[in-house]
């Protein structure tokens, strides 16, 4: 199993990660707005004010690793 989705799940699924009204499905119709999302759209702008990337050791298949040495790199 990869690791995002693995540790995703855990979390999700226990009373640590879990809020009221948490929502742990989505419709398939709403998941457009969420895979054409772009987390970089105004990063230029943003990196005008001071700002703290926090990026892990372990790379996992969401992308979240290399998206976070990306804007730590535009931000130097």
């Amino acid at each position: 199993t990869e690791r995002d989705v693995f540790e995703a799940t855990e979390y999700y699924k226990t009373s640590r990660g879990q809020t009221e009204g948490g929502a742990t499905r989505m419709l398939f119709s709403h998941a457009q707005k969420t895979l054409s999302w772009d987390a970089f759209a105004f990063a230029e702008t943003l990196l005008t004010q001071p700002v703290m990337a926090v990026v892990g050791q372990k790379v996992g298949a969401f992308g979240a690793y290399r998206d976070g040495q990306e804007i730590y790199g535009r931000s130097v």
